[in-house]
């Protein structure tokens, strides 16, 4: 069964780790906290086993730099952080350890789409994450899939929240040229 916490269990929780480095507390912050950031890490990694190992490899991180959180209002965006950057360095490990090539496996037929249609979806779907720049897919998975507002993803960057919204429109319109 999930844990339920208020706000203010949550930061006082968070409080108590950071400046007591006390276990009970991480202990609830980790059972609190490890479905968000499974749920991360999965929406990248695509894997359950490689989820699992980095979201414990962000618990680990969050153990070992929890006094350079300067704000505990700011843990779920930092710890989120920490994980979608684990998960960008781990994919790139996996990415040089080894070429996907799309010949290698054979589409089938699903129902009436052909497997002519799939290569074209793939293929188009690569190009678009390819031209966006990793800040850019940071923004629109903070904000579409996570569901942060501008305000939060605005304070977390330190900019403005025009230049947040810019930044996404620039995002969006490079997915639009590109489809």
């Amino acid at each position: 069964m999930k844990t339920v916490l208020s706000k203010e269990e949550q930061y006082n929780f968070i409080t108590q780790f950071r400046n007591n480095r006390n276990s009970m507390a991480f202990a609830k912050l980790y059972e609190f906290y490890f479905e968000f950031v499974y749920g991360i890490a999965w929406h990248y990694m695509r894997d359950k086993d490689n989820a699992f190992d980095v979201a414990q490899d962000t618990f680990i991180l969050v153990y070992q730099k929890i006094s350079q959180l300067q704000n505990v209002k700011y843990f779920k965006f930092w710890i989120s952080t920490i994980s979608r950057n684990l998960c960008i360095t781990q994919l790139r490990k996996i990415k040089r350890n080894r070429e996907i090539n799309l010949e290698e496996y054979s589409l089938y037929t699903i129902g009436d789409v052909d497997s002519s249609f799939l290569e074209e979806k793939i293929t188009k779907l690569n190009f678009v994450m390819d031209i966006l720049e990793v800040a850019e897919k940071e923004l629109i998975y903070q904000k579409y899939y996570q569901s942060y507002k501008i305000s939060e993803i605005a304070k977390e960057l330190n900019v403005s929240e025009s230049a947040i919204k810019m930044r996404l429109q620039r995002a969006k319109n490079k997915i639009k040229k590109a489809s």
